[in-house]
């Protein structure tokens, strides 16, 4: 080839991100405009948009085609990539079935070009590309604590290109060098300036449960609407909502492989959950298909708001599990998806009990032969609190008693005075009129209290020792008003310890009452209120004999005035 025609020749490398990727076998299609005369050199294509941690692998579909001088005569596929990539020379128009592509790149029938390389930082770079087109597929990294991304990259469509006037341009080993020009190469979507870099297309998901939590009128309170803890009271309904997004799918090939599902696991003290809702982005209408529903051993493909009542009860019916259909997946690609539940605090059973509600999204996350998962969880937790009584002997605080009922009440503070707690919307419906007798160590506990007033009072006085012996004392008729007041970090995410103080029957606080005392038990946390009561004393034995002989005497004088009295009518 002389070197007037060398000279002449314009040399680009050109790469482009493909779309979205279709995942039936409907044709992409890009244009490589005016590419006319090859030559041979080698250039450098980079990706961005990518994180460090991933990993590229390059994959040639199309190279340079020659006459029998070594000569450039066209482009043609790759031998293995024909049955999925063609080529009309007359338009430069490059038709690429992605779907069946990424079939036979994940079945290993398309070899790749080099090994698979890890990104270091934000973009991949690769040089010494011959002229051709190349698929990246890209594999998403770890995250510095070992976390896999949540990240799912479709493929992207580089072409190393040159641009010349003379087809007769001599061998592929002349040119020796490339430079990117511009508005070359279009899509069927739309035109793309040819640059020195593409940026992958990618997609990711999150996982995200929090409580929708209510106020102590049943009304949703907007100010902490939201969070990932709250404290709730035996009895009280607790509004759940995880929120994901369904990533994008299109162009995976092994669809019959992809899950996505939602694992909610409940703290066993919660009941059956009841009104699980699926929304899909901003909709305000729920799904009723595209999904099935699992909880306890039975399974719902056609659910419709509620729970099927017929399923058996079993120890993990408060945990449900939804996974999506693929069909949902791919209609849906990156959309936000929002799951709403509420469940009932059944039995709190420990002191300063935390109920933690888990949630695990289970995903696929790349695109091969044999898809992997990854998991990601979150969880929200709800606290609640107890206070034991003990009913003591007033004269001897270590003597305690036994069969002591005492009451617990909520109250609500209204014009600065305490009054009983009128229920709103089955809030707080369970500590209305609850009541429990102290035991042998003189000890009743009340668990499952939450944030607020209280009012604690004795309804019967205890009638044994701790030995089981009759006593007989009188009841105390004070009444204990306490307050529970958890302390919150700044996001509300979980408690960082708690008080329980006396207060006022118009809710102010005193440190202490006169025949109780609070006391708090630093290894347990936990708070006691002692209440004292009195024994009631029988008449000391020599006063017994007193009143038996004042009483014979009595009578006696009775008896005497009686005759004498009968005496004297008779005489008359």
């Amino acid at each position: 080839m002389n070197n007037s025609i060398k000279a002449a020749a314009k040399t680009m490398a050109a790469v482009i991100a493909a779309g979205a990727m279709a995942v039936a076998p409907v044709a992409g299609t890009i244009n490589f405009g005016a590419m006319n005369v090859m030559a041979a050199t080698q250039a450098t294509v980079s990706i961005g948009g990518l994180n460090a941690g991933d990993s590229v692998t390059l994959y040639k579909i199309v190279e340079t085609s020659t006459d029998d001088s070594n000569q450039w005569n066209g482009w043609k596929t790759v031998d293995n990539a024909k049955s999925k990539v063609s080529i009309e020379q007359s338009g430069k128009n490059l038709k690429v079935d992605v779907g069946g592509l990424m079939g036979l790149i994940n079945a290993g029938s398309i070899t790749a070009t080099g090994n698979a390389t890890s990104v270091t930082e934000s973009e991949f770079t690769s040089g010494n590309l011959d002229p051709g087109v190349y698929v990246a597929v890209i594999t998403p990294g770890t995250t510095s604590n070992g976390t896999e991304q949540l990240r799912i990259y479709n493929p992207v469509f580089l072409s190393v290109s040159y641009d010349g006037t003379n087809a007769t341009v001599g061998s592929i080993t002349d040119i020796k060098e490339a430079k990117f020009e511009t508005n070359k190469i279009t899509n069927t979507d739309t035109t793309t300036a040819l640059s020195d870099k593409a940026y992958a297309k990618s997609s990711t998901t999150s996982l995200e449960k929090t409580i929708v939590n209510k106020d102590e009128d049943g009304v949703t309170d907007t100010t902490q609407n939201g969070v990932k803890a709250e404290d709730l009271q035996k009895g009280d309904t607790s509004d759940f909502k995880i929120t994901t997004t369904f990533p994008d799918y299109r162009g995976f090939t092994n669809l019959t492989d992809i899950t996505f599902k939602i694992d909610d696991n409940q703290d066993a003290q919660f009941g059956k959950p009841t009104n699980i809702q699926v929304f899909l982005g901003d909709s305000t209408t729920a799904l009723t298909s595209g999904f099935s529903i699992k909880y306890g051993s039975f399974t719902d493909n056609n659910y419709s708001g509620t729970l099927d009542k017929s399923a058996p009860d079993t120890d993990d019916d408060e945990d449900f599990t939804i996974t999506f259909d693929t069909a949902t997946l791919l209609a849906n690609p990156a959309t936000a998806v929002t799951i709403t539940y509420s469940s009932v605090l059944v039995n709190p059973t420990v002191y300063n009990g935390t109920n933690d509600n888990n949630v695990k999204l289970t995903y696929t996350n790349s695109n091969q032969a044999t898809p992997t998962v990854n998991t990601k969880t979150d969880k929200t937790t709800d606290y609640s609190f107890k206070i034991n009584v003990k009913k003591v002997d007033s004269t001897d605080e270590t003597k305690v008693l036994q069969g002591a009922e005492f009451k617990i009440e909520r109250q609500t503070l209204t014009n600065d005075k305490l009054v009983a707690y009128t229920p709103n919307d089955g809030d707080h419906v369970a500590f209305a009129n609850a009541t429990a007798k102290t035991d042998n160590t003189g000890l009743v506990s009340f668990s499952g209290l939450d944030e607020g007033y209280y009012k604690i009072s004795e309804t019967k006085a205890p009638d044994k020792d701790a030995a089981g012996n009759s006593v007989s004392y009188s009841q105390n008729t004070e009444a204990f008003y306490i307050h529970v007041k958890p302390t919150w970090d700044g996001n509300h995410a979980s408690i960082t310890g708690y008080t329980i103080e006396y207060v006022t029957d118009d809710g102010k606080t005193t440190k202490t009452q006169s025949s109780g005392h609070l006391d708090r038990a630093e290894n347990e946390g936990e708070y006691t209120l002692t209440v004292k009561d009195t024994p009631v004393n029988g008449l000391p034995s020599t006063g017994a004999r007193s009143a038996l002989i004042l009483t014979i005497a009595g009578i006696a004088v009775m008896v005497t005035v009686m005759a004498a009295s009968r005496r004297r009518k008779i005489s008359e």
